[in-house]
């Protein structure tokens, strides 16, 4: 009885862990299954960052193109803008100079129309044109002429005076002005601006004023090309003369 007891013990036991071997085998599968929809899972998981790492890269990419562009557009449109300014510039300039050309155009032939009315033709209005600057190069050349002959009268008065005796007025150019540029009162001379080239003579005497009002009179005793020193004449003298004072033939 022991015995069959045992034998049934046993025979369940087998049994029972056959059952659980069934069972383990079971959750193996169920776990190998899950494991590898998992890797498969985690599988396409990263495959799905990979892309949106590499989408996220593009559209930075394709982000900074259009920046780019967008910088470049707006280079162009300033460039733009400056050259239509540029442009509007011209063609105001340009419209400025079409009208004044215009206005030179109508004066232009307003004259002509009067030189024709008179009947006068071009040619004529030409042949004018080339006698008046004829006639104006003729009085320069004949303006030049007689500057050289009154410097020949000037000079010959001047040498004759030299024989005519101490108290004779020598002859200096008309219109000779200057002034004093320094005083030496304790010796009663005066230096002036104005020399040979400028007309003035040896001995030649000058007017001394102030302020339109007669100073006194000087005689030239050194005679320089630019300046010269003067006598200051006692009998003519009204006032001390100074630096500035005017001096004229």
């Amino acid at each position: 009885m022991l015995k069959a007891c045992l034998i049934l013990v046993i025979a369940l036991g087998v049994g029972a862990l056959g059952v659980s071997q069934f069972q383990v085998k079971e959750k193996i599968t169920e776990l190998t299954t899950d494991l590898e929809t998992a890797k498969q899972n985690e599988e396409r998981a990263l495959s799905a960052q990979r892309q949106a790492e590499s989408a996220e890269k593009q559209a930075k990419v394709d982000l900074e193109t259009l920046l780019g562009k967008h910088a470049d557009t707006e280079t162009q449109l300033e460039d733009t803008k400056r050259i239509a300014q540029q442009q509007r510039v011209r063609a105001d300039e340009l419209e400025a100079e079409l009208r004044t050309t215009a206005e030179q155009r109508n004066d232009a032939q307003r004259k002509l129309a009067q030189w024709r009315a008179l009947g006068v033709d071009i040619q004529a209005i030409q042949s004018m044109k080339d006698d008046l600057l004829a006639a104006r190069e003729e009085i320069s050349a004949s303006k030049a002429e007689r500057e050289i002959l009154l410097r020949e009268i000037s000079q010959l008065k001047y040498d004759l005076s030299k024989y005519e005796g101490p108290d004779t007025e020598i002859a200096m150019k008309e219109g000779l002005k200057g002034a004093v540029v320094a005083v030496a009162d304790n010796w009663d001379f005066v230096v002036v601006n104005i020399g040979e080239n400028h007309g003035a003579r040896q001995s030649g005497k000058l007017m001394v004023g102030r302020e339109g009002k007669l100073v006194g009179k000087v005689q030239i005793t050194t005679l320089n090309a630019e300046q010269s020193i003067a006598n200051v004449l006692p009998g003519w003298k009204q006032a001390d003369i100074q630096v500035g004072d005017t001096v004229l033939y």
